[in-house]
């Protein structure tokens, strides 16, 4: 555990936890040192809630634990009392810290390894699969960047290679592949719409798709609808079918289904979910694409924030990072009420929200809905915000453009009108 101990009070610094803590894995320390897992856990509490403030000492982290975990036992009290009598012993020397990330690294690797290993041997998992992320896992480098590398590169070729050239998450939409274009890490926007529009149908339609193009996991966090009602719609976009048919053949399309997609598309479900439950998550998952329905309700320290529209604000800037750390990002929020009716809606009918929400988007897509006779079924899509580069079907004009879709709510599918 020593090494773990090291690890822990190298991270009570901020820039050290800044600059090194990508190379832990979290997953790791919470199978096989649990009674070091809430510890864990509170640094990087620490520093969501103070970013540029290091713990300054062993007894000053000791309060902030216990007002975290007020519930803790007698028992697990002395088992931590013991962890920080250690940790207050430890000398840190910076040159050897590092080879020691780059061990609990190289452990890390090869613990996730040796499970998929064994899995593959069971018939668990594909061999394709086991080769696919142990190439990833080289990728990823057995070192912290050094200082000179910590800079975005002057060479265009990398820059294709490495952010163009995969193309990113595309559309089943072609309006929106003409509009928008392609996914790519470090992507966040969000979609918004009045009530019982059809928010979740586009995003079942849509992710499904998506799934289709990745090995990685998809996490959809919903906080609005139960969970099963969830799941029922994304399954029925996959194959396009009505509910009908999917009870009446639910063995089928249950094998079908996960044949096809491994599972890969997750709901976690929950009325109340956290920005702690999302980092631990995803943290875990690695997930290449999230959704957050509905992202305002997403729950989080306040800080310093005294009103409600900075407080979103916070959520969506923490929202954009995990978007440059895992993969791209997509919110569901409300419109107000000035968009009631309205065809196109802009980003002036956001709910609650003067700009600070517009403002860390990089793209916006207002869903309106007519009630005009006979429109029942025609969704309009209004591009408000685009400042993604797009992808080979993107269409220069229609950077900020407007398009009419159909919506197919008994088979949880949009379609587009030709």
């Amino acid at each position: 555990m020593n090494l773990e101990l090291v690890i822990l009070k190298t991270f009570f610094n901020s820039e050290d936890y800044l600059k090194y803590s990508r190379f832990l894995s979290s997953r790791f320390i919470e199978v096989n040192h649990k009674e070091l897992w809430k510890l864990y856990q509170t640094v990087s509490l620490w520093h969501e809630l103070y970013p540029n403030r290091s713990i300054n000492s062993v007894e000053e982290f000791e309060v902030f634990f216990y007002v975290q975990y007020p519930a803790t036992t007698e028992k697990e009290k002395v088992v931590i009392s013991a962890i920080l009598q250690k940790i207050a012993l430890l000398h840190l020397d910076s040159g050897i810290t590092k080879q020691l990330l780059v061990q609990l690294s190289q452990r890390a690797k090869a613990a996730e390894l040796s499970l998929l290993s064994i899995n593959v041997a069971d018939g668990k998992e594909d061999y394709g699969n086991l080769i696919a992320r142990a190439k990833e896992l080289e990728e990823l480098g057995e070192e912290p960047e050094e200082e000179d590398s910590e800079f975005v590169t002057d060479n265009l070729e990398d820059i294709y290679e490495h952010h163009y050239k995969e193309g990113g998450l595309k559309w089943r939409l072609q309006a929106l592949n003409m509009m928008l274009g392609p996914l790519r890490i470090g992507d966040f926007g969000f979609i918004f719409k009045r009530p019982e529009t059809g928010g979740t149908t586009l995003l079942a339609s849509e992710v499904t798709f998506m799934a289709q193009q990745t090995d990685r996991p998809i996490i959809w966090f919903n906080n609005e609808q139960p969970g099963e009602v969830v799941k029922t719609r994304i399954i029925q976009a996959h194959f396009g079918v009505t509910t009908q048919e999917l009870f009446k053949n639910a063995k089928l399309y249950r094998e079908r289904y996960q044949e096809e997609l491994s599972g890969r598309i997750k709901v976690y479900d929950s009325g109340s979910i956290s920005k702690r439950d999302v980092d631990r998550i995803a943290a875990k998952y690695n997930p290449a694409l999230m959704v957050f329905d509905q992202i305002d309700k997403i729950k989080g320290p306040k800080g310093d924030a005294d009103r409600y529209d900075l407080e979103l604000k916070d959520i969506y800037q923490w929202t954009r990072e995990l978007a440059k750390k895992y993969g791209p990002t997509i919110g569901v929020c409300q419109a107000g009420g000035t968009g009631e009716g309205k065809k196109y809606l802009t980003m002036d009918d956001v709910d609650s929200s003067k700009t600070a929400k517009q403002g860390e988007a990089d793209w916006i897509l207002g869903i309106g809905k007519s009630h005009q006779e006979g429109m029942e079924s025609v969704r309009h899509l209004h591009l408000c915000k685009n400042k993604l580069i797009g992808g080979p079907d993107t269409i220069p004009e229609l950077r900020h453009g407007k398009r009419d879709v159909l919506i197919k709510p008994e088979i949880a599918r949009y379609q587009d009108i030709k």
